[in-house]
């Protein structure tokens, strides 16, 4: 958690200093945008993640507000089968043409094959790539917490607009 931590904070100075564009690619999320993405992640074990978001807002304080639905499990992992689904909200800006950021938080129900079931709570750091105004490439730093439910805490993905 430390890391996470440390990373989010490393990720907000930098954001400070950058000059942000939400208008890069002609704003390929804009509002009534659906954001769908598969992404393989690695905990302590090997993780997948299949999530899809609608772009509720695409010009609050120069980016972008969405709304969505997360469903990510680790297959492979000392604590056997954990697996998430979690309701999320994200904001996110574009810093250049193509590189868009997000932040965002998640609750919802998580599963862990020791420790049962329970509720999950966490939040996201990510960024994407976008090759076109319809697809990119995401890497994401996730952490939910809890116990039950565990999701990938580092995972790259691809992501298609519609």
């Amino acid at each position: 958690m430390k890391k996470t931590l440390t990373s989010v904070l490393l990720a907000s100075l930098l954001a400070v200093f950058v000059n942000f564009n939400a208008n890069a690619l002609g704003s390929p999320l804009e509002k009534g945008t659906i954001v769908a993405s598969a992404a393989l992640g690695f905990q302590p074990g090997l993780g997948a993640g299949l999530s899809g978001e609608y772009v509720l807002v695409d010009s609050w304080w120069e980016g972008h507000f969405a709304v969505g639905l997360g469903i990510q499990a680790v297959a492979i992992s000392s604590e056997g089968l954990n697996f998430g689904i979690l309701p999320k909200a994200t904001y996110g800006i574009f810093l250049n043409d193509a590189i868009e950021v997000h932040a965002g938080i998640q609750l919802g129900f998580g599963h862990n094959k020791n420790r049962g079931n329970g509720f999950a709570y966490g939040g996201l750091l990510g960024g994407r790539y976008f090759f076109n105004d319809t697809m990119a490439a995401g890497l994401e730093l996730n952490y939910t917490g809890w116990g039950a439910a565990y999701t990938p805490l580092v995972s790259l993905g691809y992501t298609i607009l519609f």
